[in-house]
């Protein structure tokens, strides 16, 4: 009698989740187990919620001015001409429709950059190590307050 490989155990497990935006559904019921011990990437399309885990170590909201924020940040973090290219044509795309949004983009810009220079690095984290851990300690600890 053969016996069937064991399957490691989940490092994340999450079920029903629901999210919104403006009272606009964007995720529902999503059940998702990623296991333990594997490197596990989330792929998708603009606007898939990829990026969420950023917004929620960073603090930095997810309004246009936030995901602007979010993106200096990993600029600042990873160096590399594609993603820098995106920060710069941001203030482009944005003033081209409202002029007036200038100062609050490149403020955007700026708190994004200075958070991404000063924190520890988030790339290659194993972040499976620290789904138990407090929000405020991880933060703390990488250097994101």
């Amino acid at each position: 009698m053969s016996s069937l490989p064991s399957q490691p155990a989940s490092a994340i497990d999450v079920s029903g989740v629901y999210a919104a935006y403006q009272r606009q559904p964007v995720l529902e019921d999503i059940h998702l187990s990623l296991p333990s011990g594997r490197w596990t990437a989330i792929v998708g399309p603009n606007g898939a919620g990829k990026s969420t885990l950023f917004h929620v170590l960073t603090g930095f909201d997810t309004t246009q001015l936030g995901e602007v924020r979010v993106v200096s940040f990993t600029v600042a973090q990873t160096p590399a001409p594609y993603p820098a290219m995106i920060i710069a044509s941001r203030p482009l795309q944005m003033v081209l429709y409202k002029p007036e949004l200038l100062p609050a983009v490149m403020d955007a810009i700026t708190e994004g950059w200075a958070l991404g220079r000063r924190a520890k690095t988030l790339i290659a984290v194993h972040w499976e190590e620290y789904w138990e851990k407090p929000l405020a300690e991880l933060r703390q600890e990488y250097d994101l307050i």
